[in-house]
């Protein structure tokens, strides 16, 4: 069964019938849980609740003696939020913070906590897979996003965006400016000739474009993890 048959319809009334509710609560309350998963469990223990103020959320829970750990509460606020506002394409900080709350972390909002190009990769991938099944069209990431991203990028030392992160190719390309003009395009021939089903195994070398190849694969295989445990979870309440 696909990960949208697996998650229940906005439109659709939970079907009680069909679900585990011992499988909704765990997930409710294990700190890893993905955002996904988040809402897919939560749709299934409380109805349609996406209007709800955090409040009346977190004391109906905890009337159904719910006890939903910090991180959980911060993915679940993250992903209402990617529902009801486009916050997450065009302001940077959100970015960051729905990129950190996505990879367990309690972030504090009034400081600036730099997210990795791997927690930032699955935010894209996990947003863009809540905002299409809540009925949304793709949305394209504005100017302050694409540069925040560029920014971790190049201090990890890339050259190439990851694939989710492509919107900030052109701000990338600016700040390596003076790295080696040539080395883009030998790391993007070589990537897209690597065979990804190796990545985990594959035996880099020193040279630069093993370098870079072997940075994009680390941001492949955290997405990759990430998407195979969301798959899980949402499979768990099928």
């Amino acid at each position: 069964m696909s990960i949208d048959r697996a998650w229940p319809r906005p439109s659709e009334q939970p079907k009680q019938a069909a679900v585990d509710p011992g499988a909704a609560r765990r997930l409710l309350t294990a700190p890893t849980t993905s955002a996904s998963a988040l809402l897919a469990a939560a749709k299934n223990v409380l109805g349609e609740f996406t209007t709800w103020e955090p409040e009346t959320l977190w004391l109906e829970c905890e009337r159904r003696g719910l006890e939903i750990p910090e991180s959980n509460r911060a993915k679940l606020q993250a992903a209402l939020a990617l529902v009801l506002v486009p916050s997450f394409y065009c302001d940077a900080v959100v970015l960051e913070k729905t990129a950190l709350a996505f990879d367990h972390v309690v972030t504090n909002p009034g400081a600036l906590e730099e997210a990795t190009a791997s927690q930032l990769a699955w935010a894209v991938k996990e947003a863009g897979r809540i905002v299409a099944h809540h009925g949304d069209a793709p949305r394209e990431f504005a100017h302050e996003p694409a540069a925040y991203a560029a920014v971790v990028l190049h201090r990890e030392g890339l050259v190439v965006a990851p694939e989710g992160l492509a919107f900030a190719q052109r701000e990338l390309d600016r700040l390596n400016r003076a790295a080696d003009s040539g080395l883009r395009e030998r790391v993007s021939a070589a990537w897209n000739a690597l065979d990804k089903t190796m990545l985990a195994t594959w035996p880099f070398n020193e040279k630069a474009v093993d370098v870079q190849l072997a940075r994009l694969a680390a941001v492949e295989l955290h997405v990759r993890d990430r998407a195979g445990q969301a798959a899980a979870e949402l499979a768990a309440l099928s």
